[in-house]
């Protein structure tokens, strides 16, 4: 046991140490950096990083790579609005914001898959075409739309 704690200390004293230091810092020169208030927005708004994280870990686990999560992610953040702004009911716009983003992973896995392209390269590529599309739908403007149980369910 405390050898396992030896080479735990060894290979990441110095990460943990500095993470220290710097928390401390923090603490003495920005006091409102640890109130309750900023913690609860740092965690809330890492909250869509772990999904996207989570679902990204099963596809590194199965030794690929999958650059275009930032690509489909913003696609589905402009499909949404755009979709209750026509007038669609939420659970409508939401399946079909669903569907367009599976729709997006298919077509990444297929290529990949059928023509054994490198998956760095081909979703490095679809990154930058989902977020065309993304910016052709939005028409290079900010969509914004204010729903009742999208605030209730975004808290």
């Amino acid at each position: 046991m405390k050898a396992k704690f030896i080479i735990f200390t060894l290979n990441y004293g110095i990460s943990l140490l500095l993470i220290c230091i710097l928390s401390a810092a923090s603490l003495v020169l920005f006091p409102s950096m640890f109130s309750l208030n900023n913690i609860f927005t740092m965690l809330q708004q890492a909250a869509v990083l772990g999904l996207l994280v989570y679902g990204l870990s099963f596809v590194m686990t199965c030794g690929g790579i999958d650059l275009s999560i930032c690509g489909i992610t913003g696609l589905a953040s402009v499909v949404l609005p755009f979709c209750l702004i026509a007038g669609l009911p939420l659970s409508i716009a939401l399946s079909i914001t669903l569907a367009v983003s599976l729709l997006c992973g298919l077509l990444n896995g297929m290529i990949v898959t059928l023509f054994s392209a490198p998956s760095f390269a081909v979703t490095i590529c679809m990154l930058l075409f989902f977020r065309g599309i993304a910016h052709f739908i939005a028409q290079a403007k900010n969509l914004s739309y204010v729903n009742v149980w999208m605030q209730i369910f975004g808290r």
